[in-house]
């Protein structure tokens, strides 16, 4: 259970690294890319309506599917996004997919956390922690914008980046992956104590 906890928290903290980008940075890096100023706000728009509909689709899903799998491939998603915008293509479609994908992700995020905890851990502990997610998202947010800054200071550009944050993504989503093996063992478990 313990490693249960550690892969759920460290994939909290991981997928939520980037959060700098969309929090405060997402217009200057859109514009980076070759976005007007116009078209940076709406690109703006799109991510918050994708992180509504990430919401409903991923609670959706989580319904129907093991968390585990879930989380595999909507907290996945923003890698290929952050790569997108990395690369040399700076085509409008391209970062309205690019930003499409980390919002979907947004949404779904607290709808996996939310379930992971209900669903493996004792619900005497629920409170607990789901705090321990949510610090992990804080801390992840903090280093996230130390290592923004220093990149930039670095290099001038989000690229560095966004690399990075495109596969501490893929090992955030990894983690969660890894939690569906561990939670089939706790269940089995469970089934044999009761």
């Amino acid at each position: 259970l313990d490693q249960f906890r550690g892969y759920t928290v460290a994939g909290m903290f991981l997928v939520n690294f980037p959060q700098v980008l969309v929090s405060s940075q997402m217009s200057i890096m859109m514009m980076e890319n070759g976005a007007s100023a116009g078209y940076a706000t709406l690109l703006v728009s799109i991510y918050a309506g994708m992180v509504i509909i990430g919401r409903f689709i991923g609670g959706f899903a989580l319904d129907r599917v093991p968390p585990h799998l879930v989380a595999i491939v909507f907290l996945g998603l923003p890698a290929l996004g952050f790569l997108l915008i990395a690369s040399p293509i700076d085509a409008s479609w391209a970062l309205a997919v690019a930003i499409g994908l980390v919002g979907l992700a947004q949404g779904a995020e607290t709808d996996v956390a939310s379930i992971l905890t209900s669903r493996r851990f004792d619900m005497g502990h629920y409170s607990f922690v789901l705090s321990l997610l949510m610090t992990s998202m804080g801390l992840a947010s903090a280093f996230g914008s130390m290592l923004l800054s220093a990149t930039l200071k670095g290099g001038g550009s989000f690229n560095i980046f966004l690399i990075v944050c495109a596969a501490v993504t893929l090992v955030g989503a990894a983690c969660f992956f890894l939690t569906g093996s561990m939670g089939a063992r706790h269940d089995r478990l469970m089934g044999e104590m009761a």
